[in-house]
């Protein structure tokens, strides 16, 4: 049985933490002030971000002693972390009132008609 905290072969295993540290640097640029914004020091910020890239097989930033830049490959991941943090608050809010559609006006698996149907169709088939 495979452990949960090991991915699939070619597959990168991401921690979340670290990909929203990595989000708010790439907004920064700067190791210390996101470090600080984060409330914790600069060099956990550091690990986190090597932690990222190890996982990725790619460089994400080009640091010297005062800035960051990020890499072709950075720029993708923070452009998909913002993305992914715009879902995850969707989902959060969806899974707290699911009668609330997605601000985009789109359906999910979790609006309540389709939601509703499938709870039905379940017990439905469980009493006979």
């Amino acid at each position: 049985m495979p452990q949960a905290d090991r991915a699939e072969p070619g597959q990168a295993t991401l921690n979340w933490g670290d990909l929203m540290a990595f989000r708010l640097l790439a907004t920064e640029l700067n190791f210390t002030r996101t470090a600080a914004r984060l409330n914790i020091t600069q060099p956990a910020l550091s690990v986190r971000i090597r932690r990222l890239e190890q996982a990725l097989g790619v460089r994400l930033l080009d640091r010297n002693t005062r800035v960051a830049h990020l890499t072709a490959s950075g720029r993708l991941l923070s452009d998909w972390a913002n993305q992914a943090a715009r879902s995850w608050t969707e989902i959060q809010q969806v899974v707290a009132d699911p009668r609330r559609s997605p601000p985009d006006g789109r359906t999910t698996h979790l609006n309540p008609p389709t939601y509703r149907s499938r709870t039905k169709d379940r017990s439905s088939a469980a009493m006979s």
